[in-house]
């Protein structure tokens, strides 16, 4: 008896729903900047194929290569799911990932999405 009350909390705890789901994340117009200190890009974002609107949002973005700083942008709502990002300090060329952080109604999603920034 004891067993069946093990597999069942068990069961009952694998089919929770995730507290954090995939985030997509597309960069408009592209995935490539310039090098410059304060970039400003537009990014559309969707959960499942639907626009993330009326979330509170927090990007930042990352060099990939070890030693580099973080930046952190300042985040505006545009409506239809997008949302500029400005102020992001971009001091160098190459491969950087930006990370952003949405919760909308009490549900946090997060997501990824690589880009390149030239000289």
């Amino acid at each position: 008896m004891k067993r069946v009350g093990l597999l069942l909390a068990l069961l009952v705890c694998g089919c929770a729903p995730s507290s954090r789901s995939a985030l997509s994340i597309r960069l408009l117009p592209g995935p490539a900047l310039h090098v410059q200190p304060s970039a400003e890009v537009v990014v559309e974002l969707s959960v499942a194929n639907r626009q993330l609107a009326a979330a509170d949002v927090s990007a930042q973005a990352d060099m990939r290569h070890p030693g580099m700083g973080t930046a952190v942008a300042t985040v505006t709502p545009l409506g239809r799911g997008r949302y500029r990002l400005s102020n992001l300090d971009l001091p160098m060329a190459g491969d950087w990932v930006l990370s952003v952080k949405a919760s909308t109604q009490g549900h946090p999603v997060s997501g990824a999405a690589a880009f390149s920034v030239l000289p």
